[in-house]
């Protein structure tokens, strides 16, 4: 058998060829095999959630903790002050209304708007006819007198004494910080008459007297006899201590 030697590639010897051949298939094997493993998936970006929004606090509810009259004893035409305090224990701002009622009648009402707190409203209002008015806002009420002009001076119809004798007087030797009933009730007459000691020991109670009533009298009382100065003694050294 003849063998033919000649190249496959024109020009070139047979035995270059099998060395070319031999070289691009050694070069073949030695090449990496492609990685089959794959890279791990990237979690999507996302946008940060916007932040909550500011939580709003229980909603507005309204308490009328006090209603004063200034002066509680008055002139005919004389302008009265009410003031009504308002506290909104909720947690944010609302609206209400309050009425002013004489007697009964509703005289005025008031539209307001509270944030979370107290607060104060004032009615004005006078009387030209004398007498006694019951004022009263939200079933909160009080009294003012209307004098009579050229009558004759109100007088306490019963004497206030120590409190070692009658406990009805604690209000005068314990104030509170605003006027008491029992006080107010005090307030509407035109002279009273209490022990002169109060202005020392408790001269918060002359003070609220006279705001209530600017031109009450007020009388200092004193005590004679042997027993009476021994309770009055009795007294002071109490308060002193």
């Amino acid at each position: 058998m003849k063998i033919n030697k000649r190249s496959a590639i024109p020009g070139i010897p047979i035995y270059i060829t099998i060395i070319i051949c031999c070289i691009l298939i050694l070069s073949g094997c030695a090449a990496p095999a492609p990685s089959t493993t794959q890279p791990p998936p990237t979690a999507p970006a996302t946008e940060s959630p916007p932040p909550p929004p500011h939580p709003e606090g229980p909603p507005a509810e309204f308490e009328v903790t006090s209603l004063a009259v200034t002066p509680i004893v008055a002139e005919p035409g004389q302008p009265v002050t009410v003031e009504v305090k308002v506290e909104n224990v909720g947690g944010t701002a609302g609206s209400n209304r309050l009425a002013l009622t004489v007697n009964g009648v509703e005289r005025e009402v008031k539209d307001f708007t509270v944030p979370p707190g107290p607060q104060t409203l004032t009615f004005t209002m006078s009387e030209n006819t004398s007498g006694m008015y019951e004022i009263k806002v939200a079933g909160l009420t009080d009294t003012l007198r209307i004098k009579q002009l050229g009558a004759y001076p109100r007088l306490v119809n019963n004497y206030i004494v120590w409190i070692g004798k009658t406990a009805s007087a604690n209000y005068l030797w314990h104030p509170q910080q605003e006027p008491t009933p029992q006080l107010k009730s005090l307030a509407l007459y035109d002279m009273i008459a209490i022990p002169y000691t109060v202005a020392y020991y408790a001269p918060e109670s002359i003070r609220q007297l006279r705001k209530l009533n600017p031109r009450i009298k007020i009388l200092a009382l004193f005590w004679v006899g042997e027993s009476d100065v021994a309770d009055v003694k009795k007294e002071q050294s109490t308060h002193e201590s």
